[in-house]
């Protein structure tokens, strides 16, 4: 296996086989969540524990953060202290909760979405045409995934808090999809998925520019590459509260953050 381009932006890549590193002490490290105590055990044997300017990206799978770090509050910020002790800058994808020192990275695009031949030109291309006035905007909230979630059954049989996981994300995608079917989103001019099925995959990215919102539930993850795919062509993603989106919304993203009633 290669390591993917982007991830070799890092000084150090610890994931899965193959481990990619560029020299015994990197200044950024992308690891994946239940990689940090081979992480640590790594660090304490080369990094120098004289600073601690490092960056740690913790992602790549839809471990959420509660379990990666420790089934207890207890646990899990002796284990941030301990990584505080090689990196300042601590970052998690799937951050299901709050937890003092460390942020949420913010999920990219997944190149799954970009197999089909003209996809990824069609994606450029709406995005190089975005605008954000009213005009090149007439749709007003766009409902953009399905309720079903087959590779649920694949995290399922793995850990028992993938299960959580996808549980709630179903939770979310089932309260989105029932929202869209009530009178008041009707009136609010709401597009659901069913209503775009007939278009072709490749027109899709800019049938999205074209619309002022995107309700975004929960992915296994919590976060969904739908929300950056809406806001790479200025369209505003609707996502329901998680501490996630808060640190998100915090770094500058313009989410619109909704609770679940």
């Amino acid at each position: 296996a290669k390591v993917p381009r982007y991830e070799r932006r890092y000084a150090a890549w610890l994931h899965r086989p193959p481990v990619h590193r560029r020299g015994t002490d990197p200044a950024s490290v992308y690891a994946g969540p239940y990689a940090v105590h081979e992480l640590l055990a790594i660090a304490q044997r080369d990094f120098d524990a004289s600073h601690a300017n490092r960056t740690l990206v913790l992602g790549g799978v839809d471990a959420p953060l509660s379990a990666a770090f420790g089934p207890t509050p207890a646990e899990r910020a002796l284990l941030v202290a301990r990584l505080k002790k090689y990196f300042s800058r601590i970052y998690f994808t799937a951050k299901d909760e709050d937890l003092d020192g460390v942020d949420t990275a913010a999920m990219g695009l997944d190149d799954r979405h970009f197999t089909r031949p003209g996809v990824a030109e069609a994606a450029l291309a709406a995005i190089s045409r975005a605008r954000a006035d009213v005009a090149s905007k007439p749709g007003g909230v766009l409902v953009a995934f399905r309720d079903s979630m087959w590779h649920c059954d694949l995290h399922a049989a793995a850990r028992e808090e993938w299960r959580r996981s996808c549980k709630a994300a179903a939770a979310s995608r089932a309260s989105a999809l029932a929202w869209s079917q009530t009178p008041e989103a009707k009136e609010a001019g709401v597009v659901t998925r069913t209503e775009l099925d007939s278009l072709p995959q490749e027109e899709f990215w800019g049938r999205v520019s074209g619309f002022r919102f995107l309700i975004s539930p929960w992915g296994i993850g919590l976060q969904s590459p739908k929300t950056i795919e809406a806001l790479l062509v200025l369209t505003i993603p609707i996502v329901q509260r998680a501490p996630a989106f808060e640190d998100l919304k915090r770094q500058g993203f313009p989410l619109a953050i909704v609770d679940n009633r």
